[in-house]
């Protein structure tokens, strides 16, 4: 699943840059779409940092974090 997810935020960011790169260069310049391009991924590079601090620690998920009981 985890690569799945990566493929597809992959194709995504890209598809996404290239559509910014095209419409911003056709309708301003070449060197602005660029520009755009390259302001459009670090948006989306800092907003996958932020979202991956959302990603709960294994100890969290598991429930608190307590240690397991010693067997007898």
């Amino acid at each position: 699943m985890n690569s799945g997810a990566f493929n597809l935020g992959a194709g995504l960011s890209f598809a996404l840059l290239f559509g910014v790169d095209t419409a911003v260069g056709s309708a301003v310049g070449t060197a602005a779409g660029y520009r755009a391009g390259i302001l459009t991924g670090a948006v989306l590079l800092v907003l996958a940092l932020g979202l991956s601090l959302l990603i709960p620690r294994p100890d969290e998920a598991d429930g608190g974090g307590e240690d397991p009981p010693s067997p007898a």
